[in-house]
């Protein structure tokens, strides 16, 4: 207790302020060879011919490795660790990430061969000689789009472009009060897809120990034993033992290097076939295409209150895009976690949702960057409305609906456990932080001038991240069961010269 509300000195800032940081791409690796990856300019193509012969001839070459090579081989793909199934039972239709692509690309970027050479240069040099012959097909990049009847199909084996469609909470007893509404305030909006831009882009260095049959990678990696777990059984399929991951300082990554990609199976493998250590770092453009995107979901949502603006229900529709394949943890990302606080910190008796992960040709989606914030934008834009609907103030329809610190533990309508809060005293005291009466009177006496100045308010409820006890859902992996934490809420406040909140 001692620390909180303190400002804690943070000791690794001292040594990167004077260029003393230690990132993957500084590491020393004087024999280690360079990777270049052939990438597919097309958002869904099916392969053709693919001639290596020419970039095999370049000075500097050692090998050029397709994805005919991996699959001779027989390796594994990308794991998904947070299967969502279907509300009916059935399993999800899992369409997983591929090392290199052999026989259909399925978004721009996604790679379809590996040079490895002497430098770096070189290695992209040879990277454009490669040959590839692609036969472009229909691509879907919006959500909606992907479940059309006309819309082109990513994954033929599955016949639908839907991966799972998910329902939450009560649909009876949210039918039964919005039948008895005195108001429903309705929105339709896009949480629009982003990308994430580092300090340092992905990198990776890979040596492979032939005498001990061990790997080891040095990466810019948020879970270093996330991504050893991965390489070693569902990729490699070799005992944990025998593959090690270093992570030096990460350069940034807000959960974009959180997850497995195609690129650091690719290089252990390329070590271990050539005997020498390879390495890899993106370039910006690369990091774009290719490095897991956020958000991407089309909402349609709509609140139910009684005539004294109390809220009575919640009902959400989402569609949900995941990109081309499944990364990490994108299903229950965008399933059970982004329903599981869709009510945020109010205390609304009955919800029901539903989410339809669907594929599209884009890059594939996790969280990053305050993912756990996308439920807000639902209830926020939703009590705001029916505030002004209602001509009720924004600020006392929000009191008037906290969850009481007297109710916690609160379990809210989708099943989710908040162990602590106090929303309506977090209230209060921005009431106060912000003199709200002062600064209502000088909105006033700017508008009459013909200055709009606007006033906004949010109050939210996000899952701080993964802890020992379950809260909005199980993440399963190889047998283990880790819980998602307890919810943390705030208040927040805006002050917006252009009056988008007024």
């Amino acid at each position: 207790m001692d620390y909180i509300g303190k400002s804690i000195r943070r000791d690794e800032d001292f040594r990167f302020l004077r260029g003393r940081g230690r990132f993957v791409d500084d590491l020393k690796a004087p024999d280690a060879l360079w990777a270049a990856f052939v990438r597919s300019p097309h958002a869904h193509a099916r392969i053709g011919a693919l001639d290596v012969a020419e970039a095999e001839r370049m000075p500097g070459v050692v090998a050029v490795l397709t994805g005919a090579d991996w699959t001779a081989e027989g390796y594994g793909e990308m794991p998904c660790l947070a299967p969502e199934s279907f509300s009916d039972g059935r399993s999800m239709n899992e369409a997983l990430r591929p090392v290199l692509s052999a026989q259909r690309v399925r978004h721009v970027g996604e790679p379809v061969a590996m040079v490895v050479a002497e430098t770096r240069d070189r290695a992209n040099d040879a990277a454009e000689a490669v040959t590839v012959e692609y036969d472009a097909l229909p691509a879907v990049v919006h959500p909606l789009d992907a479940l059309a009847p006309d819309a082109p199909v990513l994954h033929e084996g599955f016949g639908t472009n839907l991966c799972q469609h998910a329902e939450y909470g009560d649909r009876e007893a949210t039918d039964a009060a919005f039948a008895r509404a005195g108001h429903v305030s309705r929105v339709t909006f896009r949480n629009g897809r982003v990308s994430p831009t580092p300090m340092e882009p992905r990198s990776y260095l890979a040596e492979f120990d032939s005498s001990r049959e061990r790997m080891t990678l040095w990466a810019t990696a948020q879970a270093p034993h996330l991504l050893q777990r991965a390489l070693a059984q569902s990729i490699f399929r070799v005992p944990l033992s025998k593959v090690r991951v270093i992570s030096p300082d990460v350069g940034g990554g807000f959960g974009t290097k959180f997850y497995i990609y195609p690129e650091p199976p690719a290089l252990v493998w390329a070590s271990r076939r050539l005997g020498r250590a390879g390495r890899w770092t993106a370039t910006r453009a690369e990091a774009l295409a290719n490095d897991t995107h956020a958000r991407d979901i089309d909402t349609e949502a709509e609140m139910a209150f009684d005539a004294d603006g109390r809220i009575l229900a919640l009902r959400c529709r989402s569609t949900a895009a995941y990109g081309a394949y499944l990364s990490t943890f994108a299903p229950q990302i965008l399933c059970s976690i982004y329903a599981g606080t869709l009510t945020g910190p109010y205390a609304i008796p009955a919800a029901h949702a539903t989410v339809d992960g669907v594929y599209t040709n884009t890059a594939p989606i996790d969280a990053y960057r305050g993912v756990k914030q996308a439920p807000n934008f639902v209830h926020e834009r939703l009590i705001e409305r029916g505030a002004r609907e209602m001509k009720i103030d924004p600020a006392e329809i929000r009191l008037r609906n906290y969850i009481r610190p007297d109710a916690f533990p609160y379990t809210n309508a989708f099943g989710s456990t908040y162990d602590s809060g106090d929303s309506p005293r977090q209230h209060e005291t921005l009431k106060g932080i912000v003199d709200l009466d002062a600064l209502r009177a000088e909105q006033a006496a700017l508008r009459a001038r013909g200055i709009r100045l606007g006033i906004g308010w949010a109050a939210v409820q996000e899952t701080a991240g993964m802890g020992a006890e379950p809260a909005a859902g199980i993440l399963r992996y190889q047998g283990r069961r880790l819980g998602i934490g307890a919810g943390r809420g705030s208040c927040r406040w805006a002050r917006d010269p252009l009056g988008r909140h007024a």
